[in-house]
């Protein structure tokens, strides 16, 4: 397992449990003031995906670590340097296309290889899609344009759509972690982490 695997398992579990507290006792103090929990809800969104993007680069630089050590040393930084330069993570959300094109430095089908690793990758693509929608929509302040265009799904934001997005992304990160390890593998690097 990647650190970063264990990172997410990890602290960033913790910080996702701790808003889903801070939104039970909010609904126990005020109930019948989805106002509140409205903005706990846009709040877990936004941290679910930005713990999410931190695990993805977190474990594209393990990746691109463990196999620029397979270089002599004065080439390493070179390669590591290649396989992060420009990254998507680095700067945006980690939607399906930022993550396609960044793994795809590793030489292979990211998202391909993770639906041959496990059918149901391809409904958790989906689901990133659409959390990545909601967090935009929340960020930006675009959520009555992007609710009018019928843009966001689900169309109402629950605790229970963001337990949802959370499991879907817990499953996709276990997956990834496997994939990646398998290439690096592949590419002569036995034991990546």
């Amino acid at each position: 397992m990647s650190v970063a695997l264990e990172q997410w398992r990890g602290p960033s579990s913790l910080a996702l449990d701790e808003i889903e507290l801070l939104y039970w006792q909010v609904e126990f103090a005020a109930p019948g003031e989805p106002a509140l929990t409205e903005q706990i809800n846009h709040h877990y969104v936004t941290l679910l995906v930005a713990h999410f993007q931190r695990y993805c680069r977190a474990v594209h630089t393990e990746a691109a670590e463990a196999l620029a050590a397979l270089f002599e040393p004065d080439l390493e930084s070179v390669i590591e340097s290649l396989f992060k330069q420009g990254r998507l993570l680095d700067r945006g959300n980690p939607t399906p296309t930022a993550l396609g094109s960044d793994f795809s430095r590793f030489g292979f089908r990211f998202w391909q290889e993770l639906e041959a690793d496990d059918r149901l990758n391809l409904r958790h693509k989906k689901q990133l899609e659409r959390l990545c929608e909601w967090r935009n929509g929340i960020t930006h302040g675009d959520l009555p344009r992007k609710q009018a265009a019928g843009l966001l799904d689900p169309v109402d934001l629950t605790l229970e759509a963001c337990r949802r997005w959370r499991h879907e992304l817990g499953a996709l990160a276990i997956s990834i972690d496997r994939v990646l390890a398998t290439r690096c593998q592949a590419l002569g690097r036995p034991e990546p982490w």
